[in-house]
């Protein structure tokens, strides 16, 4: 049996330890506790129980997580169509605005359709109106329109 020898204790006598089962010996008096004893007094882990309520709550937040990620996609979707079609309106604009004599017409882009009407609005003055239309991830159809004058010719 393995020993390890402790100061003295009251009365001169040795204190030892014993490191297989914990005996205390002091003045005579010995107390004794099994490492099984103190394993069934001691009961650390996790039962049945909380583990499945562990694994519910992480269930519901990895789902809305999810949920969230796919919000996220959407989201990105919408703004990456929308400044595709800004970015087309403006290009339709600048070609309008440099041609002399601009006119009504349409086209398709980059998965946008574009209509545009030029009305004249006054000498040297046109209306110009453009239309972008696409389809969202969801699959219904978005419409974003841009209205403005430009002069054309000299005054």
């Amino acid at each position: 049996m393995l020993r390890s020898k402790l100061p003295e204790g009251i009365g001169g006598s040795p204190r030892f330890v014993s490191l297989r089962h914990k005996i205390y010996t002091t003045c005579g008096k010995q107390r004794v506790d099994s490492m099984k004893d103190s394993k069934l007094t001691n009961q650390s882990g996790l039962t049945l129980l909380e583990v499945m309520i562990a694994m519910v709550i992480m269930s519901i937040s990895l789902l809305l997580l999810l949920n969230m990620a796919m919000v996220a996609l959407d989201g990105n979707d919408w703004s990456n169509k929308t400044t595709i079609a800004t970015q087309l309106m403006q290009e339709k604009l600048e070609q309008l605005r440099n041609n002399p004599t601009p006119g009504s017409g349409g086209d398709t882009a980059l998965g946008v359709v574009r209509n545009w009407t030029v009305t004249n609005a006054g000498s040297h003055l046109r209306q110009v109106g453009i239309d972008v239309t696409w389809e969202d991830i969801g699959g219904n159809m978005v419409t974003d329109s841009l209205s403005t004058f430009i002069k054309t010719g000299s005054v």
